[in-house]
Order: C-alpha cells, then sequence, then structure tokens
C-alpha cells in the first residue's frame, strides 16, 4: 500500500529546514493575508530546474508572496497584475487577496495544474462554485504563455509583473526579457525574487540595464525575517 503520511501536513515554514523534505508533501498550508492557503504540488512529476518546474512550490514564491503582503493592499489595490511561470499559483493568489486583478500564465503543458491550485483556493476563500478554466473567480484568471512567443491574447499593458524563481537558465533570458517588453508600458513595475543558481542566468540582468531598465536590489533588512540570511534576492524593476 502507498505511504501517503506526507500527502497532508501544515508545518511551519523555514528556509532550508533540514528536518523537512517538503518536495515530498503533497499539500502544504500557509497563512496569506490572514487566509488559509493549500498549496499543491505534483510530487509525481519528475521536476528538476530543467523541467516541470511548474509542479513545484519554490521557497522564491513564498518569499515573493510575504514580501508583497508587506507592501499592502493600497499598494495593490485596482493595480492590473501579471505573474509569469505562475507554477502553483501562490504569488498570483497573493496579489488577487490585496486587491489587485491578476493574469497567472504558464506553459500550456502545465496550466492544469495551475488552474486547479488556484481554483480550489478561490473556490475555499470566496466559497462560491469557479468551475470555469478560463476565469477563475472575480478578478483572476489564468492563461498560456510561452515566453518570446504572442501576447495578444493577454489584457496588457499591466500595472506590476511578477515573478519567482523564473530566472534559472540563460537560454531562456531574451525569450523572458521579449514577453516583459511586451507586456509593460513606461509606467510598469516588475517585482522579482532570484536565487543564483550558476546556471549563466545573471546576463538577464546585464541584459535588462542595456535596454534602459533601472534595477534596484530590495535590501534585506525588507525581507520577511526568514529570508534574511537565505540566498534570494528581491529586484525592483522599473521599465523604463
Amino acid at each position: 500500500m502507498e505511504n501517503t503520511k506526507h500527502e497532508f501536513q501544515i508545518v511551519p515554514w523555514t528556509y532550508n529546514n533540514p528536518r523537512v523534505d517538503r518536495t515530498c508533501l503533497t499539500t502544504q498550508n500557509f497563512t496569506i493575508c490572514g487566509q488559509s492557503i493549500n498549496i499543491t504540488q505534483d510530487i509525481h512529476k519528475d521536476v528538476d530546474i530543467t523541467k516541470n518546474t511548474a509542479y513545484r512550490l519554490w521557497d522564491g514564491a513564498y518569499l515573493l508572496s510575504k514580501y508583497l503582503e508587506k507592501l499592502g493592499s493600497q499598494y495593490f489595490k485596482d493595480k492590473t497584475c501579471i505573474d509569469l511561470g505562475a507554477g502553483c499559483g501562490m504569488v498570483a493568489i497573493t496579489t488577487w487577496l490585496l486587491g489587485s486583478k491578476v493574469t497567472a500564465t504558464e506553459l500550456s503543458s502545465a496550466i492544469g495544474h495551475t488552474e486547479k491550485c488556484i481554483r480550489e483556493n478561490i473556490t475555499k476563500i470566496t466559497n462560491c462554485n469557479t468551475e470555469k478554466h478560463i476565469n477563475l473567480g472575480k478578478n483572476i484568471e489564468v492563461k498560456p504563455l510561452k515566453w518570446g512567443e504572442n501576447t495578444e491574447h493577454l489584457s496588457k499593458p499591466y500595472d506590476i509583473i511578477l515573478g519567482s524563481d523564473i530566472v534559472y537558465h540563460q537560454s531562456l533570458c531574451n525569450d523572458l526579457i521579449k514577453s516583459i517588453c511586451d507586456i509593460s508600458s513606461k509606467n510598469t513595475v516588475m517585482y522579482l525574487a532570484y536565487k543564483p543558481r550558476g546556471f549563466g542566468e545573471e546576463i538577464f540582468f546585464d541584459s535588462l540595464a542595456k535596454k534602459g531598465f533601472l534595477v534596484f536590489k530590495i535590501p534585506k533588512c525588507e525581507h520577511p525575517k526568514e529570508f534574511f540570511n537565505s540566498d534570494y534576492d528581491i529586484y525592483k524593476i522599473d521599465l523604463k
């Protein structure tokens, strides 16, 4: 019989906790904006930094969500946001809770997982039936996006672009930057949670600077306290 003891656990989140292998947890519970959020992983997928990344909750998503929560609802109220590489949906759900109109994007091959994660949480929070896969509750939707390709199906430009653990390989940087340019205006701001992984991905930031974008690193003292000593950084990027 399959061992199911790890299928659902409420474990206080700790960065690099040696006692908990979160990759083995099917569902994890977090409190975001005063709401209980269940994040589902597909532990049967072969996941690493080069494939199937959407099926795992990466630490950067939690970091960015907690940082956005600190910015507060007054900052996000009535803003349009897009989450690039939304994965398990935590960042998109957070910005929805903060009052923005959110588009969560993911590859077509993984969008079903993103839809499921968001739909289940929105249903639980609003106590309404949100069966439609295109419009998941009020002010939140999930749409396919492959970086570098057509963005005409998106409601661009967006006020805020969000990304967590999406800069991880040099080969993806040019396509990611193209999509960012396509969906932004001179007033757009981007927030990015990033951890260096040594795959040459730092070219992303060099390329942004060459295009005239203003890249600021958020001081560690402004990070959620759980991340003060982490390898992660948060960047604010003015798309000018």
